[in-house]
């Protein structure tokens, strides 16, 4: 009789399961919003089960969205559309441009360089493709580059933002799995600077088969004088780094005290930005948010699904009788969420897909710090994987050409942020180590 019970439970767990990511991952390759794609699942469980009642409902949903670490989201997202209206990209622009602009391939080094410094900003990587592809995808072909190849740059260099502090999905990571915020930032930090060293490596071969110009080069003056020009820029993350190492305040504090800085050097300091520009800024960082915030909490009922219906523990179960090694593990992790990433954003496989696969990390005794940095940059490059990745339409569109040849240029890219993922997974302490030595004395 218990064994008939437990066939019955697991042929009920495998309904559920099939309707809701059936319906989910059919409407997102029938390229519905992700939002509209959740509450169709939603409903659609809701009609044919009799588990999720509205009250179930409801929990679920404002479940989602305890938690006052969301808050920071809204506030990274509005610091960095500020930044761009303030005219700060430009600002960047031209620092990098001095430091890296002269060498082979110059403006594909300076597209990569800027996203480095503009990911300590944004933490969203469609905000680094816009705001940085906007501007160097013009320049980029004006000087020779093919559309195609500088939409490719711009897209696998706004990647960096997702791994360099503050990072959305990080946080995401950090509130759905229980880790501490503060140090997965820090923990991003050596990674995401790996990424700018080996895209920027790419950039050099490439610009050196084609043989692309080199821009002169524009003297130690005109490095004093972008960086004078810039300062209170890039003075913004060290600010956020500084206030992560010494506890100065929370994420969602440091959020608050971002917007307030890039406030008054956009409006006080540099004077480049207008009311009406910022109160657009204002505007589009609340839509991008309520779009976030709309999908975490719908997101929260899907969880409920699939802890209900023992999805959770059958997985671990199943990959508990597998007896993989921590190695093992984190390998195939990460390319369940590369694969997954051509469908699902970062930040809705940090709530769904990431958290039932948690334990089982930790049970490895793989490091919290560790499993997120891979999680997430694995995400990242599922934005870059086609046929479906999100940051290739993007800058396609921006460069006004087709996505098929920005698919094949973007590929050696792609190769280099694999191969970087593929020593996260081996070395520890690319993730670790920092975080080790900043934060922990013990």
């Amino acid at each position: 009789m218990s064994s008939l019970k437990v066939v019955i439970g697991l042929k009920n767990m495998t309904e559920q399961l099939l309707l809701v990511f059936g319906i989910f991952f059919g409407m997102l390759l029938l390229q519905f919003p992700v939002f509209l794609a959740l509450i169709s699942s939603l409903i659609s469980h809701y009609l044919v089960f009799d588990e999720m009642t509205p009250v179930v409902v409801s929990q679920a949903v404002i479940r989602g969205l305890d938690n006052t670490a969301l808050t920071a989201i809204p506030y990274f997202f509005l610091v960095g559309v500020i930044m761009n209206e303030g005219g700060i990209t430009n600002r960047i622009l031209r620092f990098a441009q001095s430091l890296v602009g002269w060498s082979k391939g110059g403006l594909s080094q300076v597209n990569v360089g800027a996203s480095i410094l503009f990911g300590g900003m944004s933490g969203s990587a469609a905000a680094d493709a816009s705001a940085i592809g906007s501007i160097m995808i013009p320049a980029m072909k004006k000087d020779g580059y093919s559309a195609e190849y500088s939409a490719a740059v711009t897209a696998s260099s706004a990647t960096i933002g997702l791994l360099i502090p503050p990072s959305i999905p990080m946080v995401m990571f950090g509130i759905f799995n229980d880790a501490p915020i503060h140090e997965l930032f820090i923990a991003g930090l050596l990674p995401g600077l790996l990424m700018g060293v080996y895209l920027m490596f790419v950039c050099a071969i490439i610009a050196r088969t084609r043989q692309y110009n080199a821009r002169p080069w524009l003297g130690f003056r005109e490095i004093w004088l972008s960086f004078q020009h810039s300062i209170f820029a890039l003075l913004l993350p060290v600010l956020l780094v500084f206030s992560l190492v010494y506890g100065v305040a929370t994420v969602s504090e440091i959020g608050a005290i971002a917007v307030v800085y890039a406030l008054i050097v956009s409006i006080f300091v540099y004077r480049d930005a207008t009311f009406k520009q910022l109160f657009r800024a204002v505007i589009n960082s609340a839509v991008d948010s309520t779009k976030i915030m709309s999908i975490i909490a719908v997101a929260g009922g899907l969880v409920w699904i699939v802890s209900n219906a023992g999805g959770s523990q059958g997985i671990a179960t199943f990959i508990s009788n597998m007896n993989l090694s921590s190695t093992q593990f984190l390998a195939i992790t990460a390319c369940l969420i590369v694969v997954l990433g051509t469908m699902v954003g970062p930040g809705l496989q940090m709530i769904l897909i990431v958290p039932t696969l948690t334990p089982l990390a930790l049970n490895l005794d793989i490091s919290i710090l560790q499993f997120g940095v891979v999680s997430v940059l694995a995400s990242a490059i599922g934005l870059l994987t086609p046929p479906v990745g999100f940051l290739l339409f993007l800058v396609s569109s921006l460069a006004n050409t087709k996505v098929q040849p920005v698919i094949i240029e973007v590929m050696p890219f792609l190769i280099a942020l694999l191969f970087l993922l593929a020593l996260l997974v081996l070395y520890p302490g690319l993730s670790t180590s920092l975080v080790s030595l900043l934060l922990r004395t013990e």
